[in-house]
């Protein structure tokens, strides 16, 4: 059933039985699916070789501050 965007999507019937209930299916347990792969993702994260190559937004900011003094 939908009332007017996809985001007020309460149900969805597929031959006439019921799939999603807002938002999550209900013959399988989709949370668990989710904090399963979460675990994984920030396991797998953690392990990678992650080099920043550009600095943060709050030290990009600082550093095109113009100099004091300069004139």
């Amino acid at each position: 059933m939908r009332f007017a965007n996809r985001d007020q999507i309460e149900a969805v019937f597929v031959q006439g039985a019921l799939r999603l209930w807002k938002g999550w299916p209900v013959d399988w347990d989709a949370r668990a699916l989710m904090r399963e792969v979460a675990t994984i993702a920030r396991r797998d994260v953690s392990r990678a070789p992650i080099q920043r190559v550009h600095p943060t937004a709050d030290q990009h900011r600082a550093q095109q501050q113009p100099s004091s003094g300069a004139a």
